[in-house]
């Protein structure tokens, strides 16, 4: 699909992943298989399993998430070939082997700064929610209610976001574009 037909959690994971092979590329051209590694292991968890995967769960349609998969998978293949190889057989790609399949590269029209830069702030914001709730000793299954004080992009962000943010972070929002009380609106 077309950049503009995706939301923004799939415009940013298939960033984050043309990111990645960028890197996985250079660092095995430098012979670096442990830096390799590292962007492989952050991708594959920090990215895809704990935000992408998270906020794929409130849609019903997964196959855009079965071609970051199936791409990812190509990627950790010369790290993990045995692994990599039996999940290949098992999503039941045409071609026979994961070996054989071309290993992808940086693509420069799958660079989405603008998904990177949203995706951040809605990270921040569903952190902040979490790290507010555990401070205050909150049970993480009760959903509180919340005023989120928000200006230009992150107001944006969480309007259009509010669902996903309500559901990570168990919280009813009231999104607000004013500064909150008590500060002065030219410093927010």
């Amino acid at each position: 699909p077309a950049a503009a037909d995706l939301d923004l959690p799939a415009r940013w994971i298939a960033s984050r992943l043309n990111a990645c092979a960028d890197a996985a590329t250079r660092n095995f051209d430098l012979h670096r298989s442990d830096q390799t590694a590292d962007e492989l292991y952050n991708f594959w968890w920090d990215d895809f399993c704990d935000w992408y995967l998270e906020l794929k769960k409130l849609d019903e349609d997964w196959s855009f998430a079965y071609t970051v998969y199936e791409k990812a998978l190509r990627l950790l293949h010369p790290l993990m070939p045995f692994i990599t190889e039996e999940l290949w057989q098992r999503l039941g790609v045409e071609g026979r082997s994961i070996a054989v399949a071309r290993y992808p590269v940086y693509d420069a029209a799958e660079e989405d700064r603008e998904a990177e830069a949203e995706m951040a702030t809605l990270k921040e914001i569903v952190t902040s929610a979490r790290a507010t709730r555990a401070d205050n000793n909150v049970d993480q299954k009760q959903v509180v209610e919340g005023i989120l004080y928000a200006r230009n992009r992150a107001f944006h962000v969480a309007q259009a976001n509010e669902t996903a943010i309500s559901r990570l972070a168990r919280v009813k929002l009231d999104l607000r574009s004013e500064a909150p009380p008590g500060v002065d609106a030219e410093f927010v």
